[in-house]
């Protein structure tokens, strides 16, 4: 996929160096964090346990790749393996003294974990379907292409803040770009392949969508735009206040107007060098037919399972299917059975998804039944309503320092809630909820159709975990508004009584999105009144 970047090793030997000053006590653990950091390590809740990141460009990892992971981690003696909102995998609870030897092996085998934190160039975004649905093309080898041209230039790993960048298949499935530091849209014009071009994006704190600053922009000149916009960014963003350091600040600060052309002016400063000339990558997926036999299953928990789960694929004969997690997370055997069973029906049988679960892809209709079989077997929450699967939760306090709730402690608890319920849960498949344990949105609560951040408040003398409310009062594809607070241990009847006050809406309404318009933030009001 993308190649890794010849300073890797010589970046994994320096952060080894500074593991063993830590160790040696010669340098403070705040001394250690930003080269850990920026080599996709964190220290966790628990003091001395560790989870590295690792680079997934767009989701994507091949089975082997997939199974030389759950090894590696198993080696390691980890607690977990986990399915990230940015569609990467994290190694979790691993000693420091393991760390060395994953970076290492992982290198082995073509993935890095460079640029998995920290204030660098992240990882890029690209949306599941890419290649299989009705996109304009498919933006995964461009993405592919960029990412190992720009980690593998140093000053992608010493930025004001992180940069963030997503890829959509078309302008009406367009989401993940409209809110990342950098967005590219698939477009084509008179037959040429080009892009949308979006900067200054985030969900968190002081929250704005992206501005536009190409309305289309030929494939070739796509190096010249991701690289104008990190020089823009070393330029003009604010390295003395990390609050206000990522790109959208940049606009606020200077209008959209002054910072668009201080960015165009960097655009075309590249655009003489010809070598600059962008050529996505050529990537060599094949699909195969496994060696046992189909099993051939109808009717009962499978029929709607199939429902529930699949799609067709605009290739003949072929379904995609999501895979899902609780929370994102599964042992490291876990996922090497998973890499064993996908690897039999080719390389391109697998991609994460921003939902923390995995698509798998390119799967032939009549293996269907062996799907469902395999994930029964592996323990997988298959016979769950889609709405239940989608429930999206950060890591919270429970293993990161930055977290004040337990987010996915109530993501268990609202999956319970939810299933004992008498809500028709089918009917709200396309209802995504997601949950936060800080400000820091990196599940995307603000982004989300019912969103929850987590917060501290105090009811007399006490503290109390709670969580701020969020709902897409301008609609679809907007930034959500706030509309109140709810103690943690009344969120899911909350959320129960907020999907039923829905339901018996929706009949008047469009559709979910027009409820909340409409009414939504008024019935949110009244139930946290309640």
């Amino acid at each position: 996929m993308y190649r890794i970047p010849q300073s890797l090793s010589a970046d994994i030997e320096q952060n080894h160096r500074k593991i063993e000053r830590f160790c040696h006590r010669e340098i403070t653990a705040a001394q250690l964090k930003p080269h850990q950091a920026a080599m996709g390590v964190y220290e966790q809740r628990d003091d001395g346990h560790y989870m590295v990141r690792l680079r997934c460009v767009g989701g994507y990892i091949s089975p082997m790749q997939l199974k030389e992971v759950a090894l590696i981690a198993g080696r390691s003696r980890c607690s977990h393996i986990h399915l990230t909102t940015r569609q990467e995998l994290q190694i979790h609870g691993v000693a420091l003294s393991q760390v060395t030897p994953i970076l290492k092996a992982l290198k082995d085998i073509g993935l890095s974990t460079r640029g998995g934190g920290g204030d660098t160039v992240r990882n890029m975004l690209v949306d599941e379907r890419a290649g299989i649905g009705h996109e304009v093309f498919d933006p995964l080898p461009y993405a592919v292409e960029l990412t190992s041209l720009m980690i593998a230039e140093p000053d992608s790993f010493n930025m004001p803040r992180k940069l963030k960048t997503a890829f959509d298949l078309s302008d009406g499935r367009a989401n993940l770009s409209l809110v990342q530091d950098l967005g590219f849209i698939a477009r084509t014009r008179y037959g040429e392949r080009g892009f949308r071009v979006l900067m200054g994006g985030a969900v968190a704190s002081n929250p704005h969508k992206g501005w536009q600053v190409f309305g289309f922009l030929p494939e070739r000149d796509l190096y010249r735009a991701a690289e104008a916009a990190k020089r823009f960014f070393h330029l003009y963003g604010d390295r003395e206040n990390r609050s206000r350091a990522r790109i959208r600040h940049i606009f606020y600060r200077l209008g959209e107007r002054q910072a668009k052309r201080l960015y165009y002016e960097e655009f075309f400063k590249l655009k003489a060098d010809s070598s600059l000339d962008f050529r996505p990558a050529e990537l060599h997926f094949y699909t195969k037919t496994p060696d046992f036999r189909p099993l051939r299953l109808r009717g009962g928990d499978f029929a709607t399972w199939r429902q529930r789960y699949v799609r067709k694929q605009r290739q003949l004969g072929l379904r995609s299917i999501i895979l899902p997690f609780d929370n994102g997370n599964a042992s490291a055997d876990t996922f090497a059975k998973i890499a064993d069973f996908i690897g039999q029906f080719g390389n391109d049988t697998v991609r994460c998804t921003i939902d923390q679960n995995l698509l798998l892809r390119n799967i032939p209709t009549a293996y269907l039944g062996n799907v469902y079989d395999f994930a029964k077997q592996a323990g997988l929450p298959v016979d769950r309503p889609l709405i239940v699967a989608n429930i999206t939760a950060c890591t919270g306090a429970s293993t990161c320092r930055m977290g004040v709730c337990n987010p996915r402690d109530e993501a268990d608890r609202l999956r319970a809630h939810l299933l004992s319920s008498d809500l028709p849960l089918d009917r709200l498949a396309g209802i995504d909820i997601k949950l936060n344990g800080c400000p820091n949105i990196c599940a995307q609560c603000t982004w989300a159709a019912l969103g929850f951040s987590g917060r501290i408040i105090k009811e007399g003398d006490e503290r109390v975990k709670a969580y701020n409310v969020w709902l897409p009062l301008r609609g679809r594809h907007e930034l959500n508004g706030q509309v109140g607070v709810v103690r943690a241990d009344a969120l899911p009847l909350f959320v129960e009584n907020y999907l039923a006050a829905y339901l018996k809406r929706e009949a008047d309404r469009h559709d979910y999105y027009a409820f909340v318009q409409a009414e939504g933030a008024a019935v949110a009001a009244s139930l946290l009144e309640q």
